[in-house]
């Protein structure tokens, strides 16, 4: 078995699992109980909550605020109502199809006194910096979106571009960064772009359920009031705890990881070219891109879903998109963003990692291709 599908979800290790054992046996009441255990509870919860922001922001952590989730949607959930909730009156919302399709479908949940601008993207998968700024410029932005990692293509945008433009058009709107498939795995956030608002997953990191929205503490209210109001779900204590002890791990070692996994991709992709030599190419490039993210344009018409299917039927799993939008019956809502042609667009194929892949699994790999495309 193979598993190139790391930006949908990441294995649990075995020690994992067993920490969250030891957690929820310790840290089993209900933190908002006022009994004993569940004081103790939310102690523990407090603390590490302290300790994920102290990680991000060493010099400042009291001036931010952690909001637990079950999962990155309700994180992004969560926190597009937040932001929506500081402008009661409404205004304008700058964002793109290089969104998560959650993303998307909480900014199209608002109501109609907000005015909803989609910024087009370029071939490079970002954002048009120059009509982000044109729109920002037109007055009346309250917050705006750009991914930190697209999750289909990997493309990563220069997010200093971005909140540069906005402090300068619309200093006073927010700025909304769904970074899923960043914190863990690249430096974020960068002391030039950091957004008021951002997310982690804990599926993306290895962890079974949880997720974090990091935000301003002066948001925090607008966040918290979809618990008060029974909107959002109370998350246990030892999932919590988990994902804060699992960030700890991966943001100490950040460095050494990410300077394994660039070469690791060009080695993959080599190793891809002489497999099957012309038979695709590649959407991105590195500087452009995400180490962990490799994604591919089949040639001849071959179908990325069906090659996809195909490598699953021999134990090998890899994807032809964002595992929320795979497969719906059309052309990539993202690639056709970019301007790829329809054609084209379905043979979209995205390999993701999370660690450095061995040479025998990439050989195996390579391998597979080659006969899948062999018998197309």
């Amino acid at each position: 078995m193979l598993y190139f599908d790391h930006a949908a979800a990441v294995p649990v290790s075995d020690g994992t699992f067993e920490r969250f054992r030891k957690l929820g046996s310790r840290f089993f009441a209900n933190q908002e109980a006022s009994g004993a255990h569940g004081q103790d509870a939310s102690a523990a919860v407090r603390e590490a909550e302290h300790r994920i922001l102290s990680l991000f922001f060493p010099d400042q952590p009291d001036e931010w605020g952690v909001f637990p989730s079950f999962s990155g949607t309700g994180a992004v959930r969560s926190g597009i109502h937040a932001a929506a909730a500081c402008f009661p009156r409404g205004g304008t919302i700058l964002y793109s199809d290089a969104e998560h399709a959650a993303v998307l479908a909480a900014i199209e949940a608002l109501p109609a006194c907000f005015r909803k601008v989609r910024i087009p993207l370029r071939r490079t998968g970002e954002p048009d910096p120059d009509a982000f700024a044109l729109a920002a410029a037109q007055g009346g932005t309250v917050f705006a979106c750009i991914p930190a990692v697209q999750s289909e293509t990997g493309a990563a945008p220069d997010l200093a571009v971005y909140r540069k433009i906005l402090r300068s058009a619309a200093p006073d709107a927010l700025f909304f960064c769904d970074s899923i498939q960043a914190v863990g795995k690249l430096p974020f956030p960068m002391p030039d772009a950091v957004p008021d608002l951002f997310t982690v997953s804990g599926q993306k990191l290895g962890v079974p359920a949880g997720s974090f929205l990091i935000l301003k503490k002066k948001l925090l209210p607008s966040a918290s009031a979809l618990r008060t109001s029974h909107q959002a779900d109370r998350v246990p204590p030892a999932f919590i705890l988990l994902l804060a002890d699992r960030l700890e791990e991966l943001l100490t070692d950040l460095s050494v990881r990410r300077e394994r996994m660039a070469p690791m991709k060009n080695e993959l992709l080599s190793r891809l070219n002489e497999a099957v030599p012309g038979a695709f190419s590649v959407t991105l490039d590195s500087d452009k891109a995400s180490p962990y993210i490799l994604h591919l344009l089949l040639k001849n018409g071959v179908q990325g879903a069906i090659v996809v299917r195909a490598l699953a039927a021999m134990g090998i799993s890899v994807s032809s998109g964002s595992a929320c939008e795979a497969e719906q019956g059309g052309p990539s809502r993202v690639l056709s963003a970019m301007g790829i042609r329809r054609a084209e667009s379905y043979g979209g194929l995205r390999l993701s990692f999370f660690e450095p892949v061995s040479d025998k699994d990439m050989e195996l790999l390579a391998d597979a291709l080659k006969k899948v495309l062999a018998d197309y």
